[in-house]
């Protein structure tokens, strides 16, 4: 895997990206599939379940009004998924680097999805080449592979600084 971004002047900031090759699922039962995404994802999906089934008992109590579920499940599913960043290390310059989820499409075969966020504030600029990152930092960030290649906004070290560097991805 090379470690160059540069050619990212040329992708677009469409956000429809199409799907994984055919090649990496094509030879994955389906059962597989789903096992290693419920993986990635279970306590996300475990506490969205929970909050599901507390609301879904509510709405069949008539508790609450059932037609007003449905925004309710749009805001709260909008971004399912959101997880800590872990084992930080310093890349060179202003930049860090973080081991990313998998199976989610990267800079490097589309145009991510997934949002930085420090101390639950975005990040403002993603999809930044990694020359930039490390020489010019100020929160830029990218998702290229399985990594995260970002900065922080006042170029501090993100393992020091006190603040908390979540990934989120935008639906």
């Amino acid at each position: 895997m090379t470690d160059d971004n540069t050619e990212m002047a040329r992708v677009s900031e469409h956000p429809f990206v199409s799907g994984a090759p055919a090649s990496n699922t094509s030879n994955r039962s389906a059962l597989e599939r789903v096992w290693l995404s419920y993986i990635d994802h279970r306590e996300s999906l475990l506490a969205s379940l929970y909050i599901l089934r507390i609301v879904g008992g509510l709405a069949w109590r008539r508790e609450i009004a059932r037609r007003r579920i449905s925004g309710w499940a749009r805001a709260f599913f909008g971004a399912w998924f959101s997880r800590k960043l872990r084992r930080i290390v310093p890349d060179s310059g202003f930049g860090f680097r973080a081991p990313g989820p998998r199976r989610i499409i990267s800079d490097q075969e589309g145009s991510s999805m997934l949002i930085l966020l420090e101390d639950d504030t975005p990040l403002t600029a993603p999809h930044t080449a990694h020359d930039e990152i490390r020489r010019l930092g100020r929160g830029r960030y990218s998702h290229w592979g399985r990594r995260i290649y970002f900065s922080t906004s006042d170029n501090t070290d993100p393992r020091r600084n006190g603040r908390v560097y979540k990934l989120m991805q935008r639906m």
